[in-house]
């Protein structure tokens, strides 16, 4: 997971300061997140994904209590754009449901909003890409498994690299 959105993360950061250079403007991203869901799933996509995301130095991460304040930072230019976990979030994704998140970025910042897109959109379809790796080997019917079975089976799709052959075009 970390791979397919830290990589993405930090080459948009030094595009950015290769383009910004010139002004020497260069800082970090403010993202926001509003965590409604405070599940497991939720505490990992926080912690794991966003944590080593603002470790690179690309991301600056901040907390928001509330959807209408944190949104009202993006209006002001305080915050590029607002990652919202919505309730239920964990609930989904450990049930076998589709999980979704929402991201609400900044006119002013477009380049930053898609960032912080991509890194929801990144964790999202790596959920996604576990449950149906799940689906696949409980043979279309994972309600059959039980809860220590099925956690089995995450937890090996989970440490499980996709299957991406990638290739440099000359």
């Amino acid at each position: 997971i970390l791979i397919a959105v830290i990589v993405p993360l930090v080459l948009a950061f030094i595009f950015s300061a290769i383009l910004g250079g010139a002004s020497g403007d260069t800082k970090a991203i403010p993202i926001g997140y509003v965590d409604q869901d405070g599940g497991a799933v939720a505490s990992a996509f926080v912690q794991q994904v966003l944590g080593e995301v603002e470790k690179s130095g690309a991301v600056t991460v901040h907390s928001e209590p509330s959807i209408d304040s944190a949104t009202a930072l993006v209006k002001r230019g305080k915050l590029s754009a607002l990652i919202v976990i919505p309730p239920n979030f964990t609930a989904a994704a450990q049930s076998g449901s589709a999980a979704s998140m929402q991201v609400i970025g900044s006119v002013d910042s477009p380049i930053s909003a898609a960032i912080a897109r991509s890194i929801a959109e990144g964790y999202v379809a790596e959920l996604n890409r576990i449950r149906i790796a799940v689906a696949t080997a409980a043979g279309g019917n994972p309600s059959a498994l039980t809860p220590d079975q099925l956690n089995t089976l995450a937890t090996k799709a989970a440490s499980a690299q996709a299957a991406v052959d990638r290739k440099s075009v000359v």
